[in-house]
C-alpha cells in the first residue's frame, strides 16, 4: 500500500488517504487511460477486465451481474448513491441504522480499557456517519484515556473524502482517522494492512453495517472478512430481515422500498458510465431501460438459484435489463456466449434463526457475542473470532 500511515496534520489541515494500488480498480483505469491516449474508441475488452466488471451467475446461463462495486466507484455513482438513500423511505435502512449504533455504543463503552489502543475498521464506510456519530456521542469521547484509530474502507474516494470531513466533528486529541481506498476483495490479500500491527493496537473491531451483506454471495464476502480478521477480532453485521411467513406482502414492501426514482437513477448509472470510461457497452446504451415486461426477480432460496444465494430462506431484490433479441452482445470475440439480462444489483433479507445458524456453521471459528438488538424488518449480530481448532490425529 502506498501512503499506508495516516496522519491528520494539525497545524495545516490537511489528511491523507491511503490508496491499494494493487487493487484491479487501479490496474483497469491504468489501463483504458493507456487506450484513451492511443485515440481508441472502440474497444474490446480482454477476458481478464471482462471478468472484473461482470461475472455469470450459472456457467450455461446468459444472465450476468454487474458487480456491486462499479455502483460507487465514480463520483456520479457515489453522488447519486447519496440522493437514492434520501429517496427511500425512512423504515428499515433507519431502523436498522439506530441498531446498528447502539450496538457498537455498547461494545466500545461496555469493553472499554483506558489508554487500550483500538483500531476501529469500517467495511465499506461511505460517509462514516455510523460509526462518526457513535463516537460522537459516546460518553468515552471526552476521556483523555480513549485511544482509537478509524479506518475507514471504501472503493468510492469521494465517500471516503465525506467521511473525513464528518470525522472532524470528533474532539478527542488521542482520534486518529486512517482512510483507505479499496475493495473487499483485493484488500483481504494485503499481509501489511496498518491496523494488523499487533504492537500499535490491542482491540480490532470490524463494522459491516446498512445491510451490506446482503448485495454479495454471502459464503464469498464472509470468506474475504475472515481473512481480515485475527483472533480476538470482533466483527458486527447489520442486515434487513423478514419472517418467513407472508412471501407475498414481503414482496411488496422490498418492490415499494427500492423501486423509487432515486433509486433507479443510481442502479442504471454505472450501464451510461462503463461506455464512457470503459468502453465496453457504447453502442449499446440505448438499450439501457429496465425492462417494463419482466419485473424484478424476487425469489426465496434453498442456497441453489442462480448459485448466488448461500443462506436457505432469504428473499433477494434483483433489478435486471433484457437485450432486444437482435442486439444481445457477445461477451467477449473467443467465447460464444451471449449476454441476454444483466442484474443491476442485488439486496437481500434473511430469516434470522436461519441466518444464524448458517453462518456458525460455515464458520465455526467465528462465536457470536451479542444478538439481542432486533428491529421489525432488521437485525445486528456481533460476532468474535476464535482461535482456529486444530484436529490432532491420535495414532492408530
Amino acid at each position: 500500500m502506498e501512503n499506508s500511515t495516516n496522519t491528520y496534520d494539525k497545524n495545516k489541515g490537511f489528511y491523507n488517504i491511503s490508496f491499494l494500488t494493487s487493487s484491479q480498480e487501479c490496474l483497469i483505469i491504468k489501463n483504458l487511460a493507456d487506450m484513451d491516449s492511443k485515440g481508441y474508441t472502440n474497444i474490446s475488452f480482454d477476458d481478464e477486465i471482462r471478468k472484473k466488471i461482470l461475472w455469470r451467475y450459472n456457467k450455461d446461463d446468459d444472465l450476468f451481474y454487474l458487480k456491486n462495486k462499479y455502483l460507487y466507484i465514480f463520483t456520479e455513482g457515489a453522488v447519486n448513491y447519496l440522493e437514492a438513500f434520501k429517496s427511500m423511505p425512512r423504515n428499515t435502512s433507519f431502523e436498522l441504522g439506530i441498531i446498528e449504533m447502539k450496538l457498537l455504543t455498547n461494545i466500545l463503552e461496555n469493553n472499554f480499557i483506558p489508554n487500550r489502543r483500538i483500531a476501529l475498521i469500517s467495511l465499506g464506510s461511505a460517509t462514516s456517519r455510523k460509526e462518526i456519530e457513535v463516537l460522537i456521542s459516546s460518553k468515552l469521547i471526552e476521556s483523555e484515556n480513549l485511544n482509537i484509530t478509524y479506518f475507514p474502507i471504501d472503493v468510492s474516494p469521494f465517500l471516503l473524502q465525506l467521511g473525513i470531513l464528518n470525522s472532524t466533528k470528533v474532539k478527542n486529541k488521542n482520534f486518529k482517522i486512517s482512510s483507505i481506498i479499496a475493495d473487499f476483495w483485493d484488500i483481504s490479500e494485503e499481509k501489511n494492512l496498518p491496523f494488523h500491527n499487533n504492537e500499535e493496537f490491542n482491540e480490532r473491531i470490524f463494522t459491516f453495517f446498512g445491510g451490506t451483506i446482503g448485495n454479495y454471495k454471502e459464503y464469498e464476502i464472509l470468506t474475504k472478512i475472515n481473512d481480515l480478521m485475527r483472533e480476538g477480532d470482533i466483527l458486527i453485521i447489520g442486515f434487513e430481515t423478514w419472517n418467513g411467513d407472508d412471501i407475498d406482502k414481503e414482496k411488496d414492501r422490498i418492490y415499494n422500498e427500492y423501486n423509487t426514482l432515486g433509486n433507479v437513477q443510481f442502479l442504471l448509472q454505472p450501464l451510461y458510465h462503463i461506455p464512457r470510461y470503459k468502453g465496453y457497452f457504447d453502442k449499446f446504451s440505448k438499450y439501457f431501460n429496465v425492462d417494463k415486461d419482466v419485473p424484478p426477480i424476487l425469489f426465496t432460496n434453498t442456497g441453489e438459484e442462480y448459485n448466488n444465494l448461500s443462506v436457505p430462506r432469504t428473499i433477494s431484490y434483483c433489478p435486471y435489463i433484457v437485450f432486444p433479441k437482435n442486439e444481445r452482445i457477445a461477451i467477449h470475440e473467443k467465447e460464444d456466449k451471449i449476454i441476454n439480462r444483466i442484474i443491476l444489483a442485488q439486496s437481500s433479507k434473511y430469516y434470522i434463526d436461519v441466518f444464524k445458524s448458517w453462518i456458525i456453521t460455515k464458520f465455526p471459528n467465528f462465536s457470536i457475542i451479542n444478538d439481542s438488538l432486533v428491529s421489525t424488518n432488521c437485525y445486528v449480530l456481533a460476532l468474535t473470532k476464535q482461535a482456529t481448532k486444530k484436529i490432532i490425529k491420535k495414532p492408530i
